[in-house]
């Protein structure tokens, strides 16, 4: 596994906008009124900026899958209160 940066941010995107294209989660999230894959590429991004600023992702070494780890203490309650996320 290999530390992503954020210049793999694309990549990373479009590996989870494949993982959950199909999830009924995500689409029940985003509503189903068209434009679907650019709502869940949109969430897709938050995600990956929350979580280079809360935790850290992680590549395979052949960049074919990815795994997100939050950590909770990086985020102080202070942080929640001034909106930055």
């Amino acid at each position: 596994m290999i530390t992503a940066q954020k210049v793999d941010k694309p990549l990373v995107v479009d590996l989870l906008v494949q993982c959950f294209c199909n999830s009924k989660s995500i689409h029940y999230i985003i509503e189903k009124e068209g434009r679907s894959e650019s709502r869940i590429k949109v969430l897709m991004s938050y995600a990956f900026d929350y979580c280079m600023n809360y935790g850290e992702i992680f590549l395979s070494d052949d960049r074919l899958a990815c795994a997100l780890v939050l950590y909770p203490e990086k985020k102080s309650y202070r942080s929640s209160l001034s909106g930055s996320s």
